[in-house]
């Protein structure tokens, strides 16, 4: 191929000296996408990899934008053959690896009207063959090596010339202000807010600049995830938590009647799934499609209401906050899967079917969100190992390149929005207010007094759990940067992290003997349960590669020591497995979270609720079998169980109230100024709690970058 020339279409090409023509025209062809097209007619219908494109483009040590470079080539090349890249006829895209020839290619005979012809031996016919193929190289190389360095010179020089980033705050409501959405113009922002009572989610939208805002929705349902339409002319948005199911709705922009676009079904959750295509035809949600298939991306007429599905996974793990590429091309989303988000990208056609499969984009944090910059190429995700620690990255959507943390957004970043025009990103920061309050108690099990604040530290604690003896308190911490497992003795004093620096490391809880913590933490397989010597060390795996129920959560030690009971699978089950390692197993009848045994060793209790939900509170014998209900209603999982009763916040989480086992009595003990958050734990005297207090939901606004690029 490198001295003859080939044929596809009504194209030929002579790789020899970069000629294209079409119909016997000659079509101008730059030398980087002339060297993309040699590489991918050297083997045609083979994917060449974007880092073999890169080792044909630039020479060992060229430093460029090596992504751009390509990108760019590509594209001047689909140009030349009028190459459409939804639907290819010689140059398919495949996402996150590179690109394939796909249109059949046939030889064509050798020019031979040049020179005089003459007989030659196998051995000359080699080298003069050698010699074409160094010569053209060298051309090839010196060409590209030329049109390197001029757009390395470029780049750098345009770069240098924009000013920094600048990070201004858009909204500073009280409450809680997010999902930002540019209009297309990028002069103002749609946002979802929770209004100066801090009591419901409504649309507002705002002009950059000064000027007042104004309320789009006004009903007792949360409104949130807004979305502007590519027209400008509707803000579609989601409705929930009323009487009836999920709903998207529209509204118009500049206000006026609202109407409902769709009431799919959630499986009870909107998993903050929204974004219209770029012609403004569909809009894009999550829906469950059959009973055993999970939540996925779906497509809704906004003109006619017909409705596709785009994905379906298997089992209950959700495909969502999906988001359309600028252009089309592709939808960026999250895939729960094995207890994390995984960060995946589907590429579209121009009827915007499905092309092949999602690809996934190895990301080394824990992602809330993503979102696609202006010109298609790049993703903007907020990701980090822990709340406060959540930051703003950037990745290209090849997933060639590592991520790029863009330090100028700060910590607590959230639910990023880019303008398509204007060089603007919006993003949620949050401040939550989360820490340790203790209550004291008399030997009645009624308060001395007011609760007082413990373990005093600015970050973020949550799940207290007291030693069997009661003499020390571990929990998990943001207070070393990360989230990490911290023991402080009882009276809050000699604090120190016993996890590793660097692992995301949570819910923890005490062995009998006081020698070895349990705790969770994320592998290639999702949650999982490691141990950890109360003093630290290196910690010791558990359930890696054990368990077949889909992730292990918040573990909970048996009172022999023998069992560590955890939260299993996609759907609420309670297993078991052996502290010393083997195959885990559920418990019978135990379907439910937060599962905890008795102290004397005969019950298992568990919460039917999520983490901040209301649920009941039942137990079944600690063998398994018929689940009993104990307390109708519990705030997530924030209950004790003592030797004498139970302890429990009640809906929504302010009112401390103890079930006397015996009598079946229940009080209130004590009314908390805010919600209690992940964990509520009980002293074995029954003389003091300790629960996490802060704001739920936290305080946000919405922060404005400019000269984003």
């Amino acid at each position: 191929m490198d001295s003859g020339r080939v044929g596809f279409g009504r194209f030929e090409f002579e790789p020899r000296l970069g000629r294209l023509t079409r119909d016997g025209h000659r079509i101008k062809l730059q030398p980087k996408a002339s060297a993309v097209l040699c590489r991918l007619l050297r083997n045609p219908g083979d994917v060449v990899s974007r880092d073999d494109l890169r080792k044909a483009l630039w020479p060992e040590g060229t430093h460029v934008d090596f992504d751009l470079g390509i990108k760019v080539a590509v594209q001047k090349l689909r140009a030349a053959l009028r190459d459409v890249v939804e639907e290819p006829t010689y140059i398919q895209t495949v996402p996150g690896v590179g690109y394939r020839f796909i249109a059949q290619v046939t030889a064509v005979e050798p020019d031979t009207t040049v020179g005089p012809t003459r007989e030659v031996g196998p051995a000359q016919h080699f080298r003069r063959r050698r010699e074409l193929v160094w010569a053209s190289s060298v051309a090839t190389s010196l060409g590209v090596t030329v049109l390197a360095i001029a757009s390395y010179r470029a780049i750098v020089y345009s770069r240098s010339e924009l000013p920094d980033p600048v990070v201004t705050p858009f909204t500073s409501n009280p409450g809680h202000e997010t999902d930002a959405s540019f209009s297309p113009d990028g002069n103002r922002i749609a946002f979802s807010w929770n209004g100066p009572h801090e009591d419901n989610f409504d649309i507002y939208v705002k002009q950059i600049g000064p000027g007042d805002q104004q309320r789009l929705t006004s009903t007792p349902e949360w409104d949130n995830h807004p979305r502007w339409s590519p027209d400008g002319k509707w803000i579609a948005f989601l409705r929930h938590g009323g009487p009836g199911p999920g709903r998207v709705m529209a509204i118009p922009a500049t206000g006026g009647p609202e109407h409902t676009v769709a009431e799919p079904n959630f499986n009870g959750s909107m998993t903050g799934t929204l974004d219209w295509s770029p012609d403004g035809k569909w809009l894009l949600f999550t829906t469950r499609s059959a009973a055993d298939r999970g939540t996925g991306l779906t497509l809704i007429s906004f003109e006619t209401g017909e409705i596709r599905q785009i994905t379906s996974p298997a089992g209950a793990e959700p495909d969502y906050r999906g988001s359309f590429a600028p252009d089309g091309h592709a939808i960026a989303f999250l895939r729960y899967r094995a207890r994390q988000n995984r960060l995946m990208v589907l590429g579209l056609s121009r009827s915007l079917e499905p092309v092949g499969t999602a690809t996934e984009i190895s990301f080394p944090k824990t992602i809330t969100a993503v979102c696609w910059t202006a010109d298609s190429r790049d993703l903007v995700v907020a990701a980090g190992d822990s709340e406060d620690s959540q930051g703003l990255w950037r990745v290209p959507s090849s997933g060639n390149s590592p991520p790029r943390l863009l330090s100028y957004a700060g910590g607590s970043a959230f639910f990023p929005a880019v303008s398509r025009q204007g060089n603007r990103m919006a993003f949620a920061r949050w401040s939550r207010e989360s820490h340790f309050e203790a209550l004291e108690l008399d030997s009645k099990g009624q308060p001395t007094g007011p609760s007082a604040k413990v373990f005093a530290s600015t970050r973020i604690e949550y799940s207290p759990r007291f030693s069997r003896d009661g003499s020390r308190v571990v929990f998990q911490s943001s207070r070393s940067g990360g989230s990490a497992i911290w023991v402080c003795e009882s009276a809050g004093t000699n604090c120190s992290p016993v996890s590793p620096p660097g692992l995301m490391a949570v819910n923890p809880d005490w062995s009998p003997d006081g020698k070895w913590i349990a705790f969770n933490t994320n592998s290639e397989s999702g949650s999982e349960i490691d141990l950890v010597r109360s003093d630290g060390g290196k910690p010791k795996f558990l359930t890696r590669g054990t368990t077949e129920f889909n992730g292990a959560m918040v573990p909970r030690w048996s009172g022999d020591g023998k069992w560590i009971y955890f939260e299993c699978g996609a759907y609420a089950q309670v297993c078991r497995v052996a502290s010393s390692g083997g195959a885990a197993q559920p418990v019978p009848g135990a379907a439910g979270w937060f599962a905890d045994e008795s102290p004397d060793g005969r019950w298992l209790y568990f919460s039917t609720g999520g983490d901040i939900k209301p649920g009941q509170l039942k137990r079944v014998p600690v063998s398994g079998g018929a689940a009993t209900e104990i307390v109708s209603h519990v705030w997530g999982r924030n209950w004790a169980v003592s030797t004498t009763g139970v302890w429990y916040m009640a809906p929504r989480g302010n009112d401390l109230r103890y079930l006397d086992l015996a009598t079946g009595a229940a009080r209130t003990v004590f009314r908390t100024e805010k919600p209690v958050l992940a964990g509520l734990a009980v002293s074995p005297d029954q003389r003091r709690i300790l629960f996490s207090q802060g704001k739920e939901p936290p305080e946000s606004d919405i922060m404005l970058v400019d000269n984003f690029r």
